[in-house]
């Protein structure tokens, strides 16, 4: 399985807008493909930060590929978000279906 986080940064007074679009676009469209294992978001629990993350986990390789259009070292940015976003980072980290 491969576990994929991306945080993003937002630009200051925008944070509101990108949680909902967080949980109400970008979570939905992650969670409509069939090798997706789950999904998280995360958002500040002190509002003095303006990062959020996403962690997905993906049965395989291909799996994530099929979302990312074998793009899968890129951030997937709906264009609707990319003017919200101030930096984004992206990790990937391979893990076995035990947890271990």
């Amino acid at each position: 399985m491969i576990i994929r986080g991306f945080r993003a940064r937002v630009h200051a007074g925008m944070e509101d807008e990108f949680e909902r679009f967080f949980r109400e676009q970008a979570l939905p469209m992650v969670q409509q493909y069939a090798g997706l294992v789950s999904a998280h978001i995360g958002t500040p629990i002190e509002k003095r930060t303006n990062e959020f993350l996403m962690v997905t986990t993906w049965k395989d390789l291909d799996s994530l590929k099929e979302f990312t259009r074998d793009h899968w070292q890129e951030p997937s940015i709906d264009p609707a978000e990319k003017r919200l976003l101030q930096q984004t980072y992206l990790h990937h980290y391979r893990t076995d279906a035990s947890g271990n």
